[in-house]
């Protein structure tokens, strides 16, 4: 019996399989780790269920919607953040 093309694997190993998987940056992957993104680190290694991420990311983006300006300079301070 044939094991199941990775892509089809529910369980994901490393942060580079888990940023690839979600289209996140590496900056985007850590600040959602600190907002508790359920990964598991076992012997050095990160772990990580797509059902679980994908419930994580449905409970932190529900909320009322932001407005976004078409002016990418609107809203930033003198200092340019």
């Amino acid at each position: 019996m044939a094991l199941p093309h990775r892509n089809d694997m529910p369980l994901l190993i490393g942060a580079k399989d888990i940023m690839s998987r979600f289209g996140m940056t590496e900056s985007v992957f850590y600040n959602f780790i600190r907002m508790g993104m359920p990964v598991r680190k076992i012997n050095n290694r990160l772990y990580a269920h797509i059902d679980n991420i994908d419930l994580f990311l449905r409970r932190v983006t529900v909320g009322d919607p932001i407005e976004i300006s078409d002016d990418p300079i609107s809203g930033l301070d003198q200092n340019g953040t």
